[in-house]
């Protein structure tokens, strides 16, 4: 489902406040600035169709739903900006406007303006037969009106069977309604429909196994999540948000395993299999708080800049290169170095972290 609050999705908001009067697609509402991601007012919109145009900005908000990290995020949300603009700046009277405005609210929190929106376009000719927008409809109302939620989802899965979103948030619905065989069997075919990529479908399946105490299963599917887990993270290993979802994968395994254990406390394999876990959930949350210690130390670099203290500058540069930035560390030795000469120890990790680079990085011909 849905990530909420996320702040780097905020600058939608802007664009859609200036385009749409009162939450209508054909509102008159201006702004003198364009929200980030918008054209300038001097600037031409690309040449393209209205119809390209949705079907862009659509592309869009299924990219924005998948993007992780605000690099990727900002990119999608100026195509998702861009083509809209041009649906309404031509035709602001589209209905398929609402299906955009609501989707954009939905993954910026605004639940009440998304539910309004989509609401007025399901009832139009176009959003009848629009599979995403019942399943989006379906995502805003599966945690408080569960019922409602199913209604909507049993409209996306005619209009497009076999789509793991709709799947997943059908077992949803019927797990919060406690049709727990229902919720087991979309779990299934919404990993099956999946191919078992996406770790939140199996994480959910996992946890179904985990409430109907069946450990084998339980536990082939929640090491399947916590591989993707890793996998996950081995592109960004000093980002927080990856490890933290490596922390849920591994807690979720180890509760698996205790639970095993307690029914057959006489399998070895089980206590070491959860000694192994332990250990290895231990060395991540190290990584996190690692991160932690680094956003405090970024803090004080800020607070004493330019010219931190050395002890400041020392502590900065050992996390730095705990974490794998040794570009940066040396950076920091140096300027460690350079406020304080005598620092023998700061030249030992200096030298040390320079003889790790490439050779490439030290100007040296391989």
């Amino acid at each position: 489902m849905f990530v909420y609050g996320r702040v780097f999705l905020l600058v939608l908001i802007p664009c859609l406040a200036v385009t749409v009067a009162d939450g209508q697609p054909d509102g008159s509402a201006k702004s003198s600035e364009p929200a980030e991601g918008m054209p300038a007012a001097d600037e031409a919109l690309p040449d393209v169709s209205v119809d390209e145009a949705i079907r862009k900005a659509l592309e869009a908000l299924d990219d924005l739903e998948a993007a992780d990290g605000p690099e990727a995020m900002a990119a999608t949300i100026a195509r998702v900006n861009r083509h809209t603009e041009i649906v309404r700046t031509a035709e602001p009277g589209n209905p398929w406007l609402h299906s955009l405005y609501g989707r954009a609210y939905a993954l910026t929190g605004r639940r009440g303006d998304a539910i309004d929106q989509l609401q007025k376009f399901v009832e139009t000719r176009e959003g009848r037969n629009d599979w995403a927008a019942h399943r989006v409809l379906g995502d805003l109302f599966v945690d408080q009106f569960p019922r409602l939620a199913r209604a909507n989802y049993k409209k996306a899965a005619v209009l497009k069977p076999g789509e793991p979103r709709v799947l997943f948030g059908l077992s949803l619905c019927a797990g919060k309604i406690g049709n727990w065989d229902d919720a087991l069997g979309f779990a299934r075919e919404a990993v099956a429909a999946d191919g078992g990529r996406t770790i939140r479908y199996v994480d959910h399946l996992a946890r179904l196994f985990l409430s109907r105490r069946l450990w084998g299963e339980a536990r082939k599917e929640a090491e399947t999540a916590l591989k993707l887990a890793r996998q996950a993270g081995s592109t960004a290993p000093d980002e927080r948000a990856p490890l933290e979802r490596l922390d849920a994968q591994y807690q979720l395994l180890i509760e698996i395993l205790n639970g095993e254990l307690a029914e057959n406390p006489q399998v070895v394999e089980g206590y070491l299999a959860a000694v192994r876990c332990s250990r290895a959930r231990a060395e991540n949350a190290l990584g996190i708080a690692r991160l932690e210690m680094l956003r405090i130390l970024e803090l004080g670099m800020e607070q004493f800049a330019p010219e931190p203290p050395p002890q400041l500058l020392e502590e900065y540069a050992k996390t730095l290169a705990e974490l794998g930035r040794s570009e940066a560390a040396i950076v920091a030795l140096e300027q460690l170095i350079a406020a304080d000469p005598a620092n023998n120890a700061a030249r030992d990790s200096l030298n040390r972290l320079r003889a790790q680079q490439p050779a490439k990085d030290r100007g040296v011909e391989p």
